[in-house]
C-alpha cells in the first residue's frame, strides 16, 4: 500500500536546508487542507497522511510525497518511516542542487542552442549585486527569481535590497527579461532509473503575478489547440528536452519533472523553470485520465478552506 504526504512546503523546505525548517502557515494550511488531494484519481488502497493519525508502517510499500526534501524525511522518520522507503542524504542533495534555478538558466541555454529558429528566451544566474547590475542594464523590464520558490512566489520585478537579501542567504539569483506572452503551458516526465519518459501536455493558467490559478483537463490534442504554436515545434522541443533530462538526471534523480514554458508570437520558451516534485499539472494530467471529460481544475478558497475545485467547460 502506498503513503502519500503532500508537503506543499517543499520548496521553501529546499531552500533553507534544513529538516528543522519551520514552514510558513500558508504551505502548512495547504499540505493539511488538500491531503487526500491523490483521491481525486487514485482507487487503489492507500493512506492519505494527515497530521496525527496512526500509521501501520508494515502495510506500507512505497511513500509518494509532493518533493524530496530534508524536512519531509525527517517528519516520516518521527512517525515511524523506515529508512527503506525514504531517500538517502545523497539524493535529497542531489535534489536540492539540481532544483536551483541556476540549473533551468543552464538547460534554457542548452535547449536553444539547436531550436533557436523556434524558441525564445534568455536568464542569468548571478551570484554578486554587480553581477546583477551589468545585467540589468540592458533591459527595460527584468524579473528577478530567487534559486528556490514556487508558483510564482519568490519572483519580483523590482527591490535591490531583497535581491542582495536573496543573494546572501540563497547564494545567487537568476536574472531573466521580462517576456510578453500568450499562455503558460508545461511538459511533464518521469525519470526512472534509465530514462526520462514523457507524461504529457500541461495547459494552465496564471495571474499577472504569475502565480498558478489551474488548469485544463482535456485530450491531449485539444490542448494542444490552446498554445499558438505548431505541434511538430512542440515535439521538437519534446525530444530534446527528453535527451537533456536524461544526461542531467539519470543516476542522479528519480520521480516526476515538470519544465514550465511560455508561447509568445508563435515561439516557444522551453525551460522557464524545472520542478523535480509532483505539479499541479501532473496531477491534472492524473485527473482527466480518470475522469476524461473537459474541464478546469482549480484550487478554491471557501471560508479559509482551500479546497480542489473541478469545473466543466464547454
Amino acid at each position: 500500500m502506498k503513503l502519500f504526504l503532500l508537503n506543499f512546503y517543499h520548496d521553501e523546505a529546499l531552500a533553507s536546508n534544513s529538516p528543522f525548517y519551520y514552514p510558513c502557515k500558508i504551505a502548512r494550511d495547504l499540505s493539511e487542507q488538500l491531503y487526500d488531494l491523490p483521491k481525486l484519481w487514485n482507487d487503489s488502497p492507500a493512506v492519505y497522511y494527515k497530521q496525527g493519525i496512526k500509521i501501520d508502517w508494515s502495510t506500507i510499500h512505497e511513500i509518494e510525497v509532493w518533493g524530496w526534501d530534508p524536512l519531509v524525511c525527517h517528519r516520516l522518520r518521527q512517525i515511524g518511516a523506515p529508512e527503506s522507503l525514504l531517500r538517502t542524504q545523497e539524493a535529497i542533495d542531489n535534489i536540492r542542487t539540481l532544483s536551483s534555478r541556476q540549473t533551468a538558466v543552464a538547460l534554457l541555454r542548452e535547449l536553444r542552442t539547436p531550436l533557436a529558429d523556434i524558441t525564445f528566451g534568455e536568464s542569468a544566474f548571478c551570484r554578486t549585486l554587480d553581477e546583477v547590475q551589468n545585467y540589468v542594464k540592458n533591459y527595460a523590464s527584468i524579473l528577478y527569481k530567487s534559486p528556490w520558490s514556487c508558483s510564482g512566489r519568490g519572483i519580483f520585478s523590482s527591490g535591490l535590497d531583497r535581491v542582495r537579501k536573496i543573494i546572501r542567504e540563497q547564494g545567487g539569483i537568476a536574472v531573466e527579461p521580462y517576456f510578453v506572452h500568450e499562455q503558460d503551458f508545461a511538459m511533464e516526465f518521469y525519470c526512472q532509473n534509465d530514462a526520462v519518459v514523457y507524461e504529457g501536455l500541461s495547459v494552465f493558467k496564471t495571474d499577472t503575478a504569475g502565480h498558478y490559478l489551474g488548469n485544463f483537463l482535456n485530450d491531449q490534442g485539444v490542448l494542444q489547440t490552446y498554445l499558438n504554436v505548431a505541434p511538430e515545434h512542440l515535439d521538437l522541443v519534446r525530444q530534446q528536452l527528453e535527451k537533456s533530462l536524461t544526461r542531467l538526471l539519470v543516476g542522479k534523480y528519480t520521480g516526476p519533472i515538470g519544465v514550465d514554458m511560455m508561447v509568445a508570437q508563435q515561439k516557444i520558451h522551453p525551460c522557464v523553470e524545472i520542478n523535480l516534485r509532483n505539479t499541479m499539472g501532473r496531477c491534472a494530467l492524473y485527473i482527466y485520465k480518470a475522469k476524461p471529460r473537459p474541464s478546469f481544475f482549480s484550487l478554491s478558497n471557501k471560508d479559509g478552506q482551500i479546497c480542489p475545485s473541478i469545473t466543466p467547460i464547454s
